[in-house]
Order: C-alpha cells, then sequence, then structure tokens
C-alpha cells in the first residue's frame, strides 16, 4: 500500500494506544492494512528483513525502478506469499545506479515457504531481472527489533 493523501488515515501502535495517522509521504510496498495491522500489534518483537544490493545498468534504471518499486513485479509476486509484509527500495545518494532492496516477512519460514511454493516464478523474474543489473549481491537476513520497520511519524 503506497499513501500518498493525508485525508486517509492509517491505523498505527505506539506506545500503548491505537492512533489514526495521516497518510503523508508513507509507502507500505506490498503490505494490506490488515498486515500492517498485525505486525503493529502490541507485544511484536521482531520482523524478519531479506536484504539484496543491486548495481543498475545505466539505460536500466527506470525498468529497475518499475519492476522492484511498489507496484512492480516483485511486490507483486511477494503477495502471493503468506507472512509478506512489504518492500522497500532504496536509491544510494552518492551512486544513483546502487539500490538496496528490503523485504519483510513475518518470519524467515515464511519467506522459504514463498520461495518453495512460488519457485517457478521466481526463477523466471529474477531471470528476466538479470538483464538490468551490473550486480546483485545478497547482503543477509536481518531481523528488525523495531516493532514498526515503516516509519510513520513525521
Amino acid at each position: 500500500m503506497s499513501c500518498y493523501n493525508p485525508l486517509i488515515t492509517i491505523p498505527f501502535y505506539s506506545t500503548s494506544s491505537w492512533y489514526n495517522v495521516p497518510c503523508v509521504g508513507v509507502y507500505f510496498y506490498g503490505t494490506s492494512n490488515q498486515t500492517f495491522v498485525e505486525m503493529n500489534k502490541p507485544g511484536r518483537q521482531e520482523i524478519f528483513v531479506y536484504v539484496w544490493e543491486y548495481v543498475v545498468k545505466e539505460e536500466a534504471q527506470a525498468d529497475f525502478e518499475r519492476i522492484y518499486g511498489p507496484q512492480g513485479d516483485w511486490v507483486q509476486l511477494f503477495r502471493k506469499g503468506e507472512g509478506y509484509l512489504g518492500t522497500k527500495l532504496h536509491q544510494d545518494v552518492a551512486n544513483g545506479r546502487r539500490y538496496l532492496t528490503t523485504d519483510y516477512w513475518v518470519s524467515p519460514v515464511a519467506r522459504d515457504a514463498f520461495r518453495q511454493q512460488f519457485a517457478q516464478e521466481f526463477k523466471e523474474l529474477d531471470q528476466l531481472c538479470d538483464a538490468l543489473t551490473e550486480k546483485e549481491v545478497f547482503l543477509g537476513d536481518f531481523v528488525s527489533r523495531s516493532t514498526r520497520p515503516w516509519p510513520v511519524e513525521m
């Protein structure tokens, strides 16, 4: 869900209360509102994060951003998976052709189940995207200790 409209509010848990906060500059790539509410419930301690680095061919940047962006092909595929929370695409300020993707899942088990269930679709999309990059590096599996991986308070 991408949210640019300040007239729309989303439920958000902070400290010990639920609030409705304006959707201004808030990006929830791939998450449904229900998933967002579930991941922000009190007591949620960890969110699994899957991180990749890419150096994109100059002529392929627009295609890369479209495919890896908020409504892109990867997000559409990941949304089929149980436990997918969302994706963020980050562009390096110093090197505009360098990107990081952070994919959020409820657990590594959920991510691995998705990879198994949708192995063929994943492989086909991955092969298609190989032509867009000069470098692709898996940076690792991480755990976010934050209860809210997406900043919603400005």
